[in-house]
């Protein structure tokens, strides 16, 4: 896992190459793995995150409007 400007990107569980992009504003509010996108609630990277870094808090309920935002910015943004 590694600190970028705005969050973390976190590197998959099963899949080798793959990194997560995890939104962090105070509170980690997003993630890039399909387990986030179709659910719209915190993933395992978040539940890392937190473990990990005890100064971050995983919100905990449905935010479809603010995933629906994020994966414009991320499909706009990923190069």
């Amino acid at each position: 896992m590694m600190k970028r400007m705005g969050g973390y990107s976190v590197l998959s569980f099963s899949l080798e190459d793959i990194v997560y992009s995890v939104v962090e504003e105070g509170m980690m509010r997003s993630c890039t793995c399909q387990d986030f996108r179709w659910n719209a609630i915190a993933c395992k990277h978040m539940y890392l995150l937190a473990r990990v870094q005890d100064t971050i808090q995983v919100f905990e309920g449905k935010l479809i409007t603010y995933l629906y935002m994020h994966s414009l910015l991320f499909t706009l943004t990923s190069p």
